[in-house]
């Protein structure tokens, strides 16, 4: 990675090229800041695990921390060449689940906690990286991120509350816009890993056994790729990346069709066909793009918000969570009746 790095810089004219030597005018921040912030978390994070009627144990906080920055790095690569997140999420629910059978709670603390400590560390470094460009004194990006972290927290916990106000039916299958999926996958995580707990659905000789042969493909195939495309270079083996594929498909459950759909025209016009037929343009306008599109979309989601509540959605299979397919949201369905139930006479179905 250190090599990567600096031949990278080699191409730019080393570590002196023309923004570092803009920044050098700036002080940094220094190191000390960055740990009594760190301290002050983590000591924050410990006595809210011990007010919780050990619910979160002091260790698992320890553990969800200590996987998040071990992961940082590979993840922030891929992040790097693909805008695409890997959530840990999943590693901590199956190692906990095992630890701490039947504590949903402690399942969903640790997988938050996980994310929370890749995410803000990628959000850090990205910020960082933006002010570099932007000739912006990184002791001021430093209160500016800590300032912007706290008020999306208290922003998230009033929106709640204030949607909650006028939905008293959020989150539940009565209500008619705010279906919630994503919190809904959240909850059914955390019964699957925590409530029943992986050694009774994934343990050897149970139903889903099998999802751990998954953990075998996800290591072999980066490698069986990375084989052939140095057997093969130049062509479009070269391509293929699978964490970037694996974290696509991921991505979209549970959310309804509509995105699938939309990022999948988009990224085909700008990144396949503008790329190779309208090079100067990409390569001037396209960040400028992606930026417009995320801000963009963000506006369009508060919109929704103000005015659900007086204007209903268009139904269609786009927004629908079975995508058009009623048979989705059932995990079986009786096609005959037992001879059992035949033989009582009794017409009733599950």
């Amino acid at each position: 990675m250190q090599n990567t790095i600096i031949e990278s810089k080699k191409v730019v004219g080393g570590f002196s090229d023309i923004h570092n030597r803009l920044m050098r005018s700036y002080r940094q921040a220094p190191d000390w800041w960055s740990i009594v912030l760190i301290i002050v978390g983590v000591v924050t994070g410990l006595i809210a695990s011990e007010l919780t009627n050990n619910e979160i144990p002091w260790y698992l906080y320890l553990f969800s921390i200590t996987v998040g920055i071990s992961l940082f790095f590979p993840i922030g690569i891929v992040y790097a060449v693909s805008n695409l997140r890997v959530e840990v999420s999943v590693f901590i629910q199956a190692v906990v689940g095992y630890l701490l059978p039947g504590q949903p709670m402690g399942i969903l603390a640790s997988r938050t906690i996980g994310n929370m400590v890749v995410s803000q560390a990628l959000q850090s470094a990205e910020n960082f990286k933006m002010g570099h460009y932007m000739k912006l004194p990184p002791r001021k990006i430093f209160f500016i991120q800590i300032v912007g972290t706290l008020v999306a927290l208290c922003s998230s916990f009033f929106t709640v509350i204030i949607v909650s106000k006028f939905e008293p039916n959020l989150c539940t299958p009565l209500s008619k816009d705010w279906s919630c999926s994503r919190i809904q996958t959240l909850f059914t995580a955390s019964s699957i890993w925590g409530l029943f707990g992986p050694s009774e659905l994934f343990s050897y000789g149970r139903e889903y056994f099998s999802i751990w042969y998954s953990i075998i493909l996800g290591v072999l195939a980066p490698i069986f790729t990375f084989f052939l495309s140095r057997k093969y270079p130049g062509t479009w083996i070269s391509y293929i990346h699978t964490p970037i594929i694996f974290i696509s498909a991921s991505k979209f459950p549970p959310f309804p069709a509509a995105p699938l759909f939309t990022s999948f025209i988009i990224a085909f016009i700008f990144n396949f066909w503008v790329f190779r037929y309208r090079h100067a343009w990409w390569t001037r306008y396209n960040y400028l793009l992606n930026c417009g599109i995320e801000f963009g979309t963000l506006i369009t989601s508060a919109i929704i918000i103000i005015i659900s509540g007086y204007v209903s959605q268009p139904n269609w299979f786009g927004n629908s969570l079975s995508g058009g397919c009623t048979l989705s949201i059932v995990p079986y369905k009786i096609l005959q009746q037992p001879p059992s139930l035949m033989a009582s006479g009794s017409g009733a179905s599950p």
